[in-house]
């Protein structure tokens, strides 16, 4: 099956490279023994000069633009930053979406509209990381129900979940409210049954494969995917078809694809 990890982070302690472009190197080579032919990495720009600075971003994606996708990690909270930011590293840079992680604001507030109106402007993907913990969720982190707020304001353009809302049995339930809303399976146990729920809850066409490596492995998601209890046709859906779909806009705005 052909395959897309739409979930990856970079730099990271996990990996031995001492410059950007060898953890890239490294990465990609770990995922071709299993299969993966493209990763997206989650990155954050603005950093201080070294071997992880912004110049050295731009080397990664443009040397491995067929093998790398980027998303620029941006603050809501720093709404006119981020949506400067979204126009360097999208608009005119070699970035294809936007990531929100779980210290990156309440997505559902409408003082953050400006950033995803950006977003979508550019017609960036955008993902949004959402948990729900029993103990209580970080001061500025998002929840299932928070895309789903966001998403309904914005009918007609897809969202993705983040690690569906990480206990799955309430994030997958909360999403089906959104059908713009798809769910990322990356970054929790590879427990049987994930991908299952999701696909009998959203549809095969709303479940989207990815590791949140290297801090998780690539094999022990994928076995969330290739283990499931579904057909080989559901399975490539997941594992590369909704993700390409999603890029389509954005690739023929950059016109690496015809319009």
């Amino acid at each position: 099956m052909k395959i897309w990890d739409m979930h990856c982070h970079l730099p990271s302690p996990q990996l031995t490279g001492e410059s950007l472009m060898e953890q890239a190197e490294q990465l990609l080579e770990i995922a071709g023994r299993v299969g993966i032919s493209k990763l997206c990495l989650f990155l954050e720009v603005g950093k201080p000069l070294g071997p992880f600075s912004d110049d050295e971003i731009v080397r990664v994606l443009e040397r491995y633009y067929d093998r790398l996708y980027g998303f620029v990690w941006c603050d809501l909270q720093q709404t006119a930053e981020s949506v400067d930011l979204l126009q360097k590293w999208v608009g005119d840079g070699p970035m294809v979406g936007l990531k929100l992680g779980g210290f990156s604001g309440v997505c559902s507030r409408r003082e953050y509209a400006p950033v995803f109106e950006k977003a979508i402007d550019l017609k960036a993907v955008i993902y949004q990381h959402t948990w729900l913990k029993v103990s209580g969720n970080l001061p500025n982190e998002s929840t299932p129900q928070d895309v789903v707020d966001l998403a309904k304001r914005y009918p007609d353009y897809p969202f993705i979940c983040g690690h569906s809302g990480g206990d799955w049995e309430v994030g997958i339930r909360a999403v089906t409210a959104a059908p713009n809303v798809s769910i990322g399976i990356g970054g929790f146990y590879p427990t049987s049954g994930i991908v299952e729920s999701g696909v009998r809850q959203l549809g095969a066409e709303r479940v989207l494969y990815g590791s949140d490596a290297p801090g998780r492995s690539f094999s022990s998601q994928l076995g969330k995917v290739l283990g499931a209890d579904l057909p080989d046709e559901h399975k490539q859906m997941i594992l590369y078809d909704n993700f390409d779909r999603l890029m389509q806009p954005i690739s023929r705005k950059k016109g690496w694809i015809a319009p």
